[in-house]
């Protein structure tokens, strides 16, 4: 998991300082994460593609109506091989409310409507509410 948070919080400063999550910080994450389970053998390296395909279906419409950047999706991706299949998707889901919480926060505190947030705040911030064992998505 140590990886996993190395990954993520570099994604978050790449994303709050540029505006952009670089590969340099998911490529690896995600070959890494892949090359953990292929050690645990084919059926889990199976199941762990086809999760991320399943996230990459789930969230390109969300990239084509520019709801959600290219390297979020990445991020999300190169997170599954870490998490299991249900975690990875309350993390997705998590990441939305909390990402709905900033926007209204920002629109609060900044009185007007904000165009974009930096994505990968929520998402590290869901991964560490799933360490901590909470589903905040339960609570809705």
């Amino acid at each position: 998991m140590l990886y996993l948070t190395i990954l993520v919080s570099g994604a978050i400063i790449s994303d709050l300082i540029e505006d952009k999550i670089y590969n340099i910080w998911v490529v690896p994450g995600m070959l890494f994460g892949m090359a953990l389970v292929g050690i645990q053998g084919v059926g889990m390296l199976f199941n762990t593609l086809m999760m991320q395909l399943f996230i990459l279906a789930l969230l390109v419409p969300l990239y084509i109506i520019r709801g959600l950047g290219a390297g979020d999706i990445k991020l999300f991706m190169a997170i599954a091989p870490y998490l299991s299949r249900q975690d990875t998707l309350s993390c997705i889901i998590n990441s939305f409310i909390i990402g709905g919480i900033i926007s209204i926060l920002c629109m609060i505190i900044k009185h007007r409507k904000i165009k974009t947030i930096h994505f990968a705040l929520p998402i590290g911030i869901s991964i560490l509410l799933n360490y901590l064992g909470i589903n905040i998505s339960t609570l809705f």
